[in-house]
């Protein structure tokens, strides 16, 4: 079973290729006349998603899933986000926690992440904001 930082970095990286092939699409896309890129967006990261978060992360109506984004330079860099802790509340809970050094939203995070069926899968993320954890969109 991968551990849940593994799961972290994985989600990380994953989401970073993601990101940045999407939007090299649009470029293309915008170049080339065309609408866009909102269905390679959708059916790329919804496979992402479904490997790496739980149902109820890729269900969520305000999800990424529901209405998919990306920026340049992309949120996710593993370059650039390193965990600093990892506990596991119980056999079916875990947190891990991220410093991200960016232009944009930079800070310290914290994924949840739960247990499903031995496989450790992302469930929601947090940022910090002066003492406060809000709710961030994975």
């Amino acid at each position: 079973m991968d551990s849940p930082e593994s799961v972290v970095i994985s989600f990380i990286a994953a989401m970073n290729g993601w990101e940045l092939e999407a939007s090299a699409e649009q470029r293309r896309a915008k170049a080339a006349g065309e609408e866009g890129s909102a269905g390679y967006a959708t059916g790329k990261l919804e496979v992402l998603f479904r490997r790496h978060c739980t149902a109820r992360a890729c269900e969520r109506p305000q999800g990424r899933l529901a209405a998919p984004f990306f920026q340049k330079p992309p949120e996710y860099d593993p370059a650039n986000e390193r965990v600093v802790a990892v506990s596991l509340t119980d056999q079916q809970a875990a947190v891990v926690e991220t410093d991200r050094t960016a232009i944009l939203g930079g800070g310290h995070y914290r994924y949840s992440l739960r247990n499903r069926d031995g496989r450790w899968l992302l469930d929601s993320v947090k940022y910090q904001m002066d003492d406060t954890w809000v709710q961030h969109t994975l």
